[in-house]
């Protein structure tokens, strides 16, 4: 069941934002003096769904302004249903790096501290889905207003798969902007041992690595 939307929350600090080193090492917090987000601005999390009741999440958590499935927050391709709800965790651990609520004396605040996050579920909760499962959503993200697409996803098997590459296309040609995991393997995406999709050439795709605390690389960096 998905919670009635949450109103604006009172200002206060977020007691486990020095846990977040994340929000150091990228600036994030000095760039907050200018732009916090915006809730105007709409990013789906492609992956096992999220938690959408989640008290420091809720308040960013995308509202569908023309449901046709009980989609009120997004879609679920595992269960064909309008309830994406995270059975796994990790979506809604990248949903929280990108958007916890920011300033509403809960937990962290995501990168940007509003927004609104539109949950996509197409990974089950053992953490696997099909490249079916993936255009999906991308093009139910695209089509419903999504501006930024989150895929901390990806691996060498769709390589040769025209079917995915067509729809970060499509996607592209929307405007959309295709963030994708570099990949956890530290190898060269330029090579033979590739992760997709974030090889794929299309321009409207940042592959991001990651990094830790002291920031040693962990992953390539396309």
């Amino acid at each position: 069941v998905v919670d009635p939307a949450p109103a604006e929350p009172v200002a206060a600090a977020d007691p486990d934002l020095g846990q977040a080193w994340g929000i150091a090492n990228t600036k994030a917090n000095e760039a907050w003096a200018t732009q916090k987000g915006s809730k105007s601005v709409v990013v789906a999390v492609i992956d096992t769904g999220i938690d959408y009741n989640h008290p420091d999440l809720a308040f960013n958590v995308w509202r569908n302004p023309n449901p046709t499935n009980n989609d009120t927050v997004g879609f679920d391709f595992i269960h064909n249903d309008g309830l994406p709800f995270d059975d796994q965790g990790h979506g809604t651990h990248t949903a929280g790096t990108v958007g916890a609520v920011g300033t509403n004396g809960v937990g962290v605040s995501g990168v940007a501290q509003r927004v609104s996050i539109m949950g996509v579920k197409f990974l089950s909760a053992q953490g696997q889905g099909t490249t079916a499962g993936a255009i999906q959503s991308i093009d139910y993200a695209v089509a419903n207003g999504a501006k930024i697409l989150s895929n901390s996803w990806g691996g060498p098997a769709d390589q040769e798969n025209p079917a995915l590459s067509e729809a970060i296309e499509r996607s592209r040609q929307r405007g959309v902007l295709f963030v994708v995991a570099a990949g956890n393997e530290s190898k060269d995406n330029d090579g033979p041992e590739a992760s997709y999709p974030a090889a794929f050439p299309h321009d409207n795709i940042i592959s991001v690595a990651a990094t830790g605390m002291g920031n040693p690389q962990t992953n390539p960096i396309m």
